[in-house]
């Protein structure tokens, strides 16, 4: 099994033999036998545990098991202790997924802090097989069928050309103890459901089943790269990016759907951001609606439909107001006035009370340049073409219960220079 390890090292190009690898090893039949391999094959490498405090002294015997074993063999051996159950609670996810991203940010951390060049997880074909099938059950794009990848950034899967079975023949030829987690034969998770259920039963159809499905889903891992040079192509030339309204990406409704496959292109957008394939379903069912306004949210990110196009904003939590500073000119010292959108000028005799900025309420109304009746601000938006992301990001100077100005667009007719104007106040402001 050494020699097949190493040509798939080399077939792979996972590493260079000079570099450092830092292997992540639970005590388990499958990260002892990785961590036998490489050291066998005389890398230079190092071992690394994770202690998640969630199987009470089990937990406890299983890093003593990895620590003799990085003694046994000389190695420098690292280990973490976690609060696991905390950190999901306070993060509001599973156990699970709290567990993955504790470890991966801690090997990731000694990876940067210990000079490490790359760090390994013992994953093999029928881990890669049963995450082929949670994604499936999830729901999923090609991304999500193209299985584990041998190299991800600094992350690597070495063992990704074994089955489980070889795996555990090698310990028993190698005479390699490991320790048992009791929670792999319980049927509460849904990965241990398609380990004792759905793969065997694949096995039984086809012996060979594994190993074909790798293949399968190298060559959908080769489709992926085509729809991705695809949606470059198509992106560069459909999503613009709007920098009056911060992080913001606009796309053509008219061109979307002109598009061939313009449900793919959609799909391929919008995972990036967080929508799951239901919300996604969802909007490509309403785009050819005449609904303006309609908008949808990932946990990080809103699409909204407005005036036939697709806007995609990043939320954020804290309203940044726009910071002003103003001054008071008499006529007579002013040459010129400079026009500019964060530039306004008002006649300061006019202004009774305190300055403040705020955002638009439903209600509001003020009047408009050059007009001498008041309009609401919401017809006011209306009629300017505004999106929901526009009025969003629109904020009001006010004095008292008055508004001055629709910063960057729009002063009041009540608050305008005339002839008659001897002081002059000017503001301007900056996001």
């Amino acid at each position: 099994m050494v020699q097949e390890f190493l040509k798939y090292i080399e077939k792979e190009q996972l590493f260079q033999p000079s570099q450092r690898i830092l292997l992540a090893v639970s005590g388990g039949v499958d990260s002892v036998v990785m961590a036998h391999l490489f050291y066998k094959a005389g890398f230079n490498i190092a071992i690394a545990h994770c202690h998640f405090s969630l199987r009470e002294g089990d937990a406890d015997i299983d890093q003593q098991f990895v620590e003799n074993l990085a003694k046994q063999w000389n190695l420098p051996f690292y280990t973490i202790r976690f609060d696991t159950k905390a950190y999901a609670q306070e993060q509001h996810i599973s156990i699970q997924m709290a567990a993955r991203d504790l470890r991966f940010a801690y090997f990731e951390e000694l990876v940067q802090t210990q000079a490490f060049d790359y760090y390994a997880t013992a994953h093999h074909q029928d881990d890669d097989a049963e995450t082929f099938f949670i994604n499936i059950c999830r729901g999923t794009g090609i991304r999500g069928m193209r299985g584990i990848l041998p190299k991800n950034g600094k992350l690597l899967h070495p063992l990704l050309f074994a089955t489980r079975e070889q795996i555990e023949n090698y310990a028993s030829q190698e005479g390699l103890s490991h320790v048992e987690d009791g929670s792999n034969a319980s049927d509460k998770y849904l990965r241990n459901k398609i380990r004792h259920h759905i793969l065997p039963l694949c096995k039984e159809v086809h012996p060979l089943f594994t190993s074909h499905l790798q293949e399968s889903m190298q060559r959908l891992y080769q489709c992926q790269e085509i729809v991705k040079e695809w949606y470059d192509i198509h992106a560069s030339q459909l999503l613009v990016k709007n920098k009056d309204v911060g992080i913001c990406i606009e796309t053509s409704l008219k061109d979307l759907l002109a598009l061939p496959q313009y449900e793919l292109f959609l799909y391929e957008y919008l995972c990036r951001f967080g929508f799951s394939s239901a919300q996604i379903a969802q909007i490509t069912a309403h785009l050819s609606k005449e609904q303006s306004g309609k908008y949808y949210d990932s946990p990080t990110h809103r699409l909204l439909k407005d005036r036939g196009k697709l806007i995609l904003q990043k939320k954020d939590d804290a309203k940044k107001y726009p910071k002003f500073t103003y001054s008071t000119l008499s006529v007579t010292a002013i040459t010129s006035l400079q026009t500019t959108p964060d530039i306004a000028y008002f006649d300061a005799a006019k202004i009774k009370d305190e300055l403040y900025i705020r955002q638009w309420q439903e209600g509001d109304f003020f009047y408009p340049l050059g007009m001498c009746h008041k309009q609401k601000l919401q017809d006011y938006f209306s009629d300017h073409k505004f999106s929901l992301y526009d009025k969003q990001n629109t904020y009001l100077l006010c004095s008292g219960s008055q508004i001055l100005w629709i910063m960057g667009h729009r002063i009041d007719h009540r608050f305008r220079l005339t002839p008659q104007t001897q002081k002059v106040l000017k503001v301007q402001y900056t996001l």
